[in-house]
């Protein structure tokens, strides 16, 4: 049997998590020229169906979503904004980041809808829950985001912005002597 306050603090920490990605998915999808808003905005609706079957799941055993931990998901947002616009002012390189933090957030769902799949199958209070869906809903999710983040990577990191730029002396060919 499930430890309710145990399971409350886990789905709590996931759904400050989802705050945050919330408001950092209707960034992404609300800029000017977000040249995959529409992928953005479709993630956003899923996320926040996930975090409707975290509320529901606290429902179940009794519990309820923590405003400290809400209030904590929203700050880290608004601190992760802070960094990434911290940058060199490069939107692209901006995005790039902010689709790296989305995607190790989606990973540690799938790895919450996962661990709660193991755990529902000796617990009937979760058994009623499709955890495998779940668990491939995050996958699917993932694979959306990181196709968008690898399509990105060429103008975050790459030579487009070398040469846009002052010409930059390359470094060292690996295994090259530095000095």
């Amino acid at each position: 049997m499930i430890d309710p306050q145990r399971l409350a603090v886990y789905a709590n920490d996931h759904l400050a998590g989802a705050t945050a990605a919330l408001e950092l998915l209707g960034r992404l999808a609300s800029a000017p020229d977000a040249p995959a808003s529409d992928v953005f905005a479709r993630l956003y609706e899923d996320v926040l169906e996930d975090r409707r079957q975290l509320e529901a799941l606290l429902a179940r055993i009794g519990e309820r979503a923590s405003g400290v931990k809400q209030a904590a998901g929203w700050l880290a947002e608004k601190l992760a904004r802070l960094k990434l616009g911290a940058g060199a002012g490069d939107d692209a390189l901006e995005r790039f980041e902010a689709l790296e933090i989305l995607a190790l957030g989606i990973l540690g769902k799938r790895s919450l809808w996962r661990a709660l799949g193991v755990v529902a199958a000796t617990d009937p209070a979760l058994a009623a829950l499709d955890f495998a869906r779940l668990e491939a809903r995050a996958d699917e999710q993932y694979a959306r985001v990181e196709r968008e983040r690898l399509l990105l990577a060429p103008a975050a990191l790459g030579s487009e912005r070398r040469a846009a730029g002052a010409a930059a002396a390359p470094g060292p060919a690996v295994g090259e002597p530095t000095g």
